[in-house]
């Protein structure tokens, strides 16, 4: 079995944080592959000892466009699998409810959606073991954003046009499930037929603070899921699981969070109670 290992380092202050992910897989036989708009040469320094292929690429298509570049440029069929994984913009943003109901705060999204997938040496040999004894299951992500798309979606319409139009097979469809954050390990065979519809190129400039500026990203974040078809859960951290439900509890009572336009906002009991523009 051999993997390749995808990963897009937008924010290079991440490195050390995936370098170390990285040292879990020293017993497995993988490649890697870095993205990243801004090669240089402390990240090559942090990366050496892994010997990727470091590719640099434009700023399109946030994590997913990077992605698309890095299939593009390798030879995929030497692989058996691939781990898609990526630096994750850490800000304030409070005590976050995602779809699946997990309250987290801060880098808990970032490592809990990575380190289902290569948070140890065992957690790796037990997810490979998972997709052995099950032949029929193309994909797996953590436990805690395994997502459904929804019906009351705002820009379903939106994803089910780009479907639609690209005469996708299989479709986009509501309640397929996808891993929400867009990291997750997968069999190989599932991305080629897709590699013939989309392609980098497709992908517009990316803007961290509208989610609008391209479609295609937020599309092909549920799009991969519908790719696996079915989803299994990675790694579970039972720490989060206790601390989640304290999160919620405290969120309820005190919550302090920045949005994306700029503002840093103090809510008690529900309601603001102060806010003041920051620099983003």
């Amino acid at each position: 079995m051999k993997i390749l290992v995808a990963l897009h380092i937008f924010y290079q202050d991440q490195a050390d944080y995936f370098a170390s992910q990285f040292d879990n897989l020293k017993d497995i036989d993988c490649d890697f592959v870095i993205t990243t708009s801004d090669d240089t040469p402390e990240l090559r320094e942090k990366f050496a000892r892994f010997n990727p292929r470091i590719l640099k690429v434009l700023n399109h298509g946030l994590d997913v466009g990077p992605f698309f570049y890095a299939l593009e440029n390798t030879d995929i069929s030497k692989y058996d699998f691939i781990i898609k994984i990526h630096a994750k913009r850490i800000v304030r943003r409070g005590y976050k409810k995602n779809p699946a109901g997990w309250f987290a705060l801060g880098k808990w999204w970032r490592n809990l959606l990575v380190e289902s997938l290569i948070g140890s040496p065992e957690i790796i040999k037990e997810n490979l073991k998972t997709f052995a004894n099950n032949p029929d299951i193309n994909m797996l992500g953590s436990p805690y954003f395994i997502a459904k798309v929804r019906s009351i979606e705002k820009n379903l319409d939106k994803y089910l046009k780009i479907s639609n139009d690209l005469k996708l097979n299989p479709p986009l469809k509501v309640n397929n499930l996808y891993v929400e954050g867009t990291m997750f390990m997968a069999r190989t065979k599932i991305f080629p037929p897709m590699l013939s519809k989309i392609h980098f190129s497709d992908f517009k400039k990316s803007n961290v603070y509208d989610k609008h500026s391209d479609e295609l990203p937020y599309f092909m974040e549920r799009y991969f899921g519908s790719m696996g078809e079915k989803i299994m859960p990675g790694a579970s951290n039972k720490k989060f699981e206790k601390l989640s439900k304290l999160f919620g509890i405290r969120r309820v009572f005190f919550h302090s969070f920045q949005t994306n336009s700029g503002k840093h906002i103090i809510r008690i009991l529900g309601l603001p109670v102060w806010w003041k523009k920051i620099k983003i």
